[in-house]
């Protein structure tokens, strides 16, 4: 009886609520139309309407409707960004203005100005309030210098921002992330006024759009927990309207718009708190592997000022000067026979013989074109050249991510296969350490969206302050390069142990805090996943041995077999390619021994991590370091037994130490060694961990299925009497592998995804169609995305889970630091 009589006062609460959120909209609109209808006649001189700029450098994108007076205004530098909404009447413009947190400033008062010049110049002559700005001067627009370039208002520095000031948990002042992809910089004042800056964030930069495709401002009243007021488009975007707007606010994260309004797009904001972050993470990428391998396997830059290690001319290791000097044509990476000192025969074939041997796109028979047509790269099935250029990372952050994990990668055999003279580094330590070295400076030209995070609490301020945390990660296949250390294998366990711990340290020194104890190959940690058979070749030439393959057993899920050079099944690219290799440059042995033969069951790799009674064996040292450092430890690419083994090593920690699978799928769906059980998914999950889900290859409805699956072991559904969620929904991430040498999710026909707020990426002079070309690159895993939210069964769940990632993520970290210390 009393819980019924709750529920009665609570329906009772809001359905006063929404009546008095509809009555005060109403008496809204009667005000402005009775201010209207009493308004004096508009003045002689023009209106005022456009971009003005300021003595102070800033930049004010004024609208007048009637006698109305409206603006958003900002400083390039950050420093301020203000709104404002009042009257003109004769030579005089009066109202009130509000700093919104787009800049830093935090004032609100009264200001007037005079107006000149036939409305070209506007005078401050009083505040009520510091106001910096004196004078504004109308700009005139000017036909830009070729036909068909865009007209640019305002410098592109005035691109979104992270959060200027924030007013806490029990203030919406902050900045919002809106559906309509834009956002929102709202101010909420002691006395009930709520203001806010809003715009679309597809614009700017060297390659974007010159204007927004909307900005606007919005000054209302919030009532109980509901807002009422009015939103108008101002000159900065392209549109141009204006109405009352209405908005519930559901709690301190949260805000509902009743946007029944014609052009206004958004239904919902979201934000972070330190306490509470929003966004989705993408556990595995790699924005530097241009540099990785010698430099000649990905083609292009990641930004203006990164390295190429060739341009088109054939200068080694020069700071890209522009778009099309960085994404130019490939030629300078994957050779061409005519080009001294660029072109390489033999690395054709190789990169060919690989891009046939992953089914992928074939592109060095004539080398791929880049920028500014795209007419040869990127494209989702390429693997061979950059898909993280700075805007296209950008596209993906303004779609919700807010967590990256950025790797070095390396592999010797791969190095020695495709460099010459003057390229390099070509050794896994040295390259990796040159990919650490410039993800750090290439985050430092982007800090207004991005930074380097280096604990859970700089991942926690960052993400609160709508910014992409960026976590340093290291996938090489020996990390303290043990094989390169004279009889490493044959000195005492002391001895060995130190030299791991030092390893260990060395990389920690360094930023990295998320690592691999295994890549491709079997080395001092452990063995490695059975999955892809020209690891076994390059295990041989770098280890000094053959897997030692086993059969797996019926329980294992695991069919793929390891097929030997010889073998009828393999192809003739790979063929081709391993005699090649064994012949020239790599001195290859492609006499691989004939493996255990297993009937209707697969291999696997008989080496787990190496033990040791006493935990001296040197894969539990160099894990206890991991862990004792609160290093975020990656468990793929291990043999089953590693993955079982690390687990058990975790559980043993009191209270449990996290786990992370980054980049793989469900066993399930690909039967091979690399892929997660859903056993191992419970115990990750049960520990705290993290699973990221591959997307190469697979589309957007089959991927959210997946997603499904997978999250149903790793929240701990399965394991749960009454299916809830016992270990937290958004452990499951995205693990795009992208620029890791993997294809992209394809496209997709039946998605139907772009409007004004969500246009087409776009850049120079190529518009990507999702529907026809899918992820061609990282930018479009926002496309990707949007597809998933439309798949009927599992959309909307599999959307709310992956925003919780930031969250989880650092909930992650901050118990890997805790308990690793013990």
């Amino acid at each position: 009886m009393q819980k019924s009589n709750m529920k009665t006062i609570r329906y009772g609460v809001a359905i006063l609520l929404l009546c008095g959120l509809a009555a005060a909209a109403t008496l809204w609109r009667n005000d402005q139309k009775a201010e209207a209808a009493s308004a004096p006649p508009p003045p002689a001189f023009a209106e005022i309407n456009g971009y003005y700029t300021a003595d102070d450098g800033g930049a004010y994108f004024i609208r007048q409707i009637g006698d109305k007076i409206y603006w958003s205004a900002e400083h390039p530098s950050g420093s301020y960004a203000n709104i404002f909404s009042g009257t003109v009447s004769g030579n005089k413009i009066t109202g009130d203005f509000w700093d919104v947190p787009k800049g830093k400033t935090k004032g609100a008062g009264k200001v007037t100005f005079d107006i000149s010049a036939n409305g070209a110049t506007l005078t401050k002559t009083s505040s009520t309030v510091p106001f910096g700005t004196k004078t504004l001067q109308f700009f005139v627009v000017k036909p830009p210098p070729t036909i068909g370039a865009p007209i640019v208002l305002g410098p592109p520095e005035m691109r979104s921002r992270p959060e200027g000031y924030s007013g806490g948990e029990n203030d919406l002042t902050g900045a919002w992330s809106g559906d309509d992809y834009a956002t929102y910089y709202v101010r909420e004042m002691p006395n009930g006024d709520v203001v806010w800056f809003a715009e679309n964030n597809f614009w700017g930069g060297d390659t974007g759009e010159s204007k927004p495709n909307f900005a606007h401002i919005f000054v209302g009243k919030k009532i109980g927990d509901g807002i009422v007021g009015n939103w108008i488009d101002v000159p900065k975007g392209k549109s141009k309207g204006n109405n009352s707007l209405v908005v519930g606010v559901k709690g301190k994260q949260d805000m509902t718009l009743n946007n029944s309004s014609e052009g206004f797009e958004a239904s919902k904001l979201w934000r972070s708190l330190p306490g509470s972050l929003r966004g989705y993470a993408d556990l595995h990428t790699h924005p530097m592997i241009n540099l990785a391998f010698g430099g000649k396997l990905i083609h292009g830059g990641p930004d203006i000022g990164s390295i190429l290690p060739a341009d088109n001319d054939c200068n080694h290791n020069i700071r890209a000067k522009s778009l099309k000097h960085a994404l130019g044509p490939a030629t300078p990476t994957h050779g061409s026979p005519d080009q001294i000192g660029c072109g390489d025969a033999f690395r054709r074939g190789i990169i060919y013989a690989y891009e046939k041997a992953n089914d992928a796109l074939v592109t060095v028979d004539s080398p791929a074109q880049g920028a500014p047509d795209f007419t040869g790269y990127p494209k989702w099935n390429d693997i061979a050249h950059q898909k993280m250029w700075v805007d296209w990372i950008r596209r993906s952050y303004n779609a919700g991510q807010r967590v990256m994990v950025a790797l070095a990668t390396h592999n010797d055999t791969l190095a020695a296969a495709v460099s010459g003279p003057g390229d390099g580094p070509t050794d896994a330590k040295a390259s990796a350490e040159l990919q650490i070295k410039e993800i750090k400076t290439f985050v430092v030209r982007h800090s207004d969206f991005m930074e380097v995070a280096l604990t859970p609490a700089d991942m926690r301020r960052i993400v609160a302050a709508n910014k992409m945390a960026i976590v340093l990660g290291l996938e090489i296949d020996d990390f303290g390069s043990f094989r390169k250390i004279p009889y490493f294998d044959s000195q005492p366990a002391p001895s060995r142990a130190a030299m791991i711990r030092a390893a260990v340290q060395n990389w920690h020194n360094q930023g990295v805090r998320y690592l691999f104890p295994v890549h491709v190959l079997d080395n001092a940690v452990g063995g490695t996943a059975v999955y892809e058979d020209l690891f076994n070749y390059s295990n041989k030439r770098e280890m000094g041995s053959w897997w030692k393959l086993q059969c797996s057993t019926k329980d294992d899920f695991i069919k793929h077999k390891f097929e030997p050079f010889l073998g009828d099944d393999i192809p003739k690219e790979v063929k081709e390619l391993l005699s090649g290799l064994s012949n020239i440059k790599v001195g290859l042995d492609v006499n691989a021994p004939k493996p255990p033969s297993c009937g209707d069951f697969g291999h696997k790799n008989a080496q787990g991590i190496q033990l040791k009674n006493g935990g001296t064996g040197d894969g539990e040292v160099a894990l206890a370091e991991m862990m004792k450092l609160g290093m975020l430890i990656d468990v793929d690419h291990m043999s089953q037994r590693g993955v079982n083994d690390t687990l058990t090593l975790a559980e043993a920690v009191p209270g449990g130490y996290p786990l992370v699978s980054g980049h793989t799928g469900l066993r399930v769906f690909t039967q091979n060694e690399n892929q997660r059980t859903e056993t191992q998914l419970t115990r990750i999950g049960k520990l705290g961990g993290m699973f990221g889900l591959g997307s190469a290859n697979v589309p957007a409805n089959a991927w959210a299925a997946q997603y499904a699956v997978a999250n149903d072991f790793m929240s701990g559904i399965e394991s749960s009497k009454n299916k809830t969620p016992i270990f937290g929904e958004g452990r499951v991430s995205f693990g795009t592998d992208l620029n890791g040498l993997v294809k992209g999710p394809p496209p997709r026909a039946g998605a139907n995804l772009y409007s004004s707020a969500f246009p087409k990426s776009k850049t120079a002079n190529k518009s990507w169609n999702y529907r026809t070309e899918g992820v061609a690159h990282y930018g479009m895993m926002a496309d990707f995305l949007a597809d998933v939210k439309t798949e009927p069964n599992y959309g909307n769940k599999v959307y709310a889970s992956i925003m919780k990632n930031a969250e989880v993520f650092s909930q992650m970290w901050e118990k890997a630091l805790k308990n690793g210390k013990g």
